[in-house]
């Protein structure tokens, strides 16, 4: 049988975010939309889900250390502000 697979929306609603996503979820986009920031994932519907973290961060706020992947940015407020979204891994 042939996996097929979705595009999802999740919006992120503050700097630390537990957003529960299909195993196995690829992360594809961060964009504002709505005035919310907002990532896209490609996902197995038909997989168990799980807990994945996603952070925040405006320009120039510090960023405490920690095992992080680069998800990408987007702008709010007609460029005012720009925002930077990770995903933190746990240990």
């Amino acid at each position: 049988m042939k996996k097929e697979t979705q595009i999802w929306k999740y919006t992120l609603t503050g700097i630390e975010n537990e957003i529960e996503v299909p195993l196995g979820a690829r992360f594809l986009y961060v964009n504002e939309q709505y005035r919310k920031i907002n990532v896209w994932a490609e996902v197995d519907p038909k997989q168990p889900k799980g807990i994945r973290i996603l952070e925040v961060f405006g320009t120039g706020h510090p960023i405490e250390e920690a095992e992080r992947r680069y998800l990408g940015s987007c702008k709010l407020h007609d460029g005012r502000f720009v925002f930077h979204v990770f995903e933190r891994f746990d240990n």
